[in-house]
Parts: structure tokens; sequence; C-alpha cells
């Protein structure tokens, strides 16, 4: 791993602090041990250059949460809006029976794709959080 981060994600990520809440979820160290941002600090682009000649530990990826961001939870509810509201997902999705699991493994499979690029805290789905009801 380089000693640096990806300046261009770097300014993505203090670039969104200006336009959207971006706050610290844990405390941001150097890899020597100092603590460069506290829990709870608000990130924008004026923290740019204190985070781009660091190498941060813990990663930036995991201490850093977006008010009104991608969640498990509304990522679930919304396809699951999509699914009901769209005709050509009815076949699927609730009806008839039989497709039910196979739409579920599906709606399962996607919210779990999606997850993975979500900066929402580094949060990671629990087992069962996108079964259907």
């Amino acid at each position: 791993m380089s000693e640096h981060y990806d300046e261009h994600y770097i300014n993505s990520v203090t670039a969104l602090g200006d336009t959207h809440e971006v706050v610290t979820t844990q405390a941001i160290f150097t890899r020597n041990g100092i603590k460069l941002i506290d829990r709870g600090a608000s990130i924008n682009s004026a923290m740019r250059e204190k985070l781009v000649r660091h190498k941060l530990i813990p990663v930036i990826d995991e201490c850093l949460s977006v008010a009104d961001g991608v969640t498990n939870a509304s990522l679930r509810d919304r396809a699951r809006e999509i699914l009901d509201n769209e005709p050509r997902f009815q076949f699927f999705w609730p009806r008839p029976a039989r497709n039910r699991a196979f739409a579920q493994r599906l709606l399962c499979h996607a919210a779990q794709r999606a997850a993975r690029v979500q900066t929402h805290g580094g949060a990671r789905a629990a087992p069962g959080d996108f079964r259907a009801q």
C-alpha cells in the first residue's frame, strides 16, 4: 500500500463534506499514532491537506459517515418499493408464490453488491437484513 491515499479520493470525500454533512465515526490517527482528527469532527475541503499528507489509521472509509446516506435499510426499502410498483417485476415479486424465493435471492444479491460500495461508516449488512417480509 502506498504511503498516502489517492489524492483524488481525498478530494472527493472532502468536497462531499462541503455539500453534505460528513462526520468521523471514530478518531483518525497517523501511522505513528498521532491523532489527526477527533471522533465527531466534520470533514470538508478545509481538512484536505491534513488528510492527504498522512497514512491514516484506521483507513478513512471505516471512519466516515454521511448524513442521510444510503443504509442497508433504506436500500432494502427502496428496492421493495421498486419491486412492488414496477410492472416488469410483477412476474417475480411478490406473485406468483413459487417465484418469491428467487425474488428474495435477487433482492439480497443486489443489496449486498450495493452495500460493498456504500461509505456509511463501513457498516456491513447483517445476515437476514434483506429478507422479504
